[in-house]
């Protein structure tokens, strides 16, 4: 092993860290790669920071380490604020890696959880104090990361936990800078995160994967949730792959703008949809470089919404992937030799 080339021995880590065996194992062994020399440090290092909460359950494990770690990049002005709310703190010293350098992933609920962790070390007792807290330090973090890390190519905005409050920070200049170049994209949708999405439509533009999931039944203005959705999905310069989920009030609205990234788009997935409110999916059909369409878990697709796709070439499109959904529209696509069609699938 000490005889491989640095790009063999880089691809074997990242194997590692990427591993479907249980994460912990894995994670652990990256580690300890660490540990061997040097070399093998100065390779494996970067890989484990590139997502460093990644499936780390933040909410029963401290992740203060990977806190402080961030904090020690603070400046002087922010460091003399952050001893004024909780006194002395140690940071580490003398950094051998510029750490936030090699973030990739920005998992922004994982940072918050880690955040808040971190917090309930200390003798906070004021859950205002805590929140502004909370606020300052991840701020803070993203501040060191706008300027610290050049290559961000993944942002997660999820609701897993409940108790976050994690929306009103993409108002933060630092954050939206620093997300500027993402290229994949997750974010779950809850009441009240129509802001949040007028402002990626601002901030992002370089996306090539989107997956926007609806994560509540109701929506207190889903009129203008679709609105804001239209405005992500035409912000997009090079977006080439597309999954919604759960969104069925405005389906029609989203599909119909779809013309916008016809020159890109190349695969598109609708999850768990009721379709009974849409019409026919002219927006589809003008997307002649699609490769590949999946439908899971959908309802009330007709003929009527799929006959625009009929009656265009869609010459590209090469697979179409049904899993528990069934349509009358099916007889008719099926006719089409050069369409490999799978069934229940997933």
């Amino acid at each position: 092993m000490s005889t491989l080339p640095n790009e063999i021995l880089q691809k074997i880590f990242r194997e590692l860290f990427h591993s479907d065996a249980p994460f912990q194992l894995s994670y652990r062994d990256l580690f300890n790669c660490t540990l061997v020399d040097r070399r093998w440090c100065s390779l494996a290092v970067p890989i484990l920071w590139t997502d460093p909460l990644r499936r780390l359950d933040v909410l029963s494990k401290p992740c203060n380490l990977i806190v402080t770690t961030y904090l020690s990049f603070m400046d002087d002005v922010e460091r003399e604020k952050l001893n004024h709310v909780l006194g002395p703190i140690s940071l580490p010293s003398n950094a051998i890696f510029n750490y936030p350098s090699f973030l990739r992933i920005l998992d922004i609920n994982a940072f918050d959880m880690a955040v808040s962790r971190f917090i309930c070390s200390f003798e906070i007792r004021k859950k205002r104090e805590m929140s502004s807290l909370k606020i300052f330090l991840l701020c803070a973090i993203f501040k060191i990361l706008e300027s610290q890390c050049t290559n961000l190519r993944g942002l997660l905005i999820a609701v897993h936990y409940p108790v976050c409050d994690i929306l009103p920070l993409l108002n933060d200049s630092k954050l939206r800078s620093l997300v500027k170049p993402v290229k994949r994209m997750k974010f779950e949708i809850i009441d009240n995160s129509d802001h949040n999405l007028s402002l990626l439509a601002e901030s992002v533009h370089n996306l090539e994967y989107l997956e926007l999931w609806q994560k509540t039944s109701q929506l207190s203005n889903p009129k203008k949730t679709i609105a804001n959705i239209i405005s992500l999905l035409r912000s997009q310069y090079y977006l080439t792959s597309l999954k919604i989920g759960g969104l069925s009030k405005g389906i029609h609205q989203i599909i119909s703008s779809l013309p916008t990234l016809s020159s890109t788009l190349f695969t598109i997935d609708f999850s768990h949809i009721n379709f009974i409110e849409c019409g026919p999916m002219r927006g589809l059909a003008a997307c002649e470089k699609l490769e590949k369409m999946s439908f899971y878990c959908c309802e009330n697709l007709t003929s009527e919404m799929w006959r625009p796709l009929t009656k265009v070439p869609m010459k590209a499109l090469v697979e179409v992937v049904l899993y528990d959904t069934r349509g009358e529209w099916m007889n008719e696509w099926s006719k089409r030799e050069c369409v490999k069609i799978l069934e229940d699938i997933i």
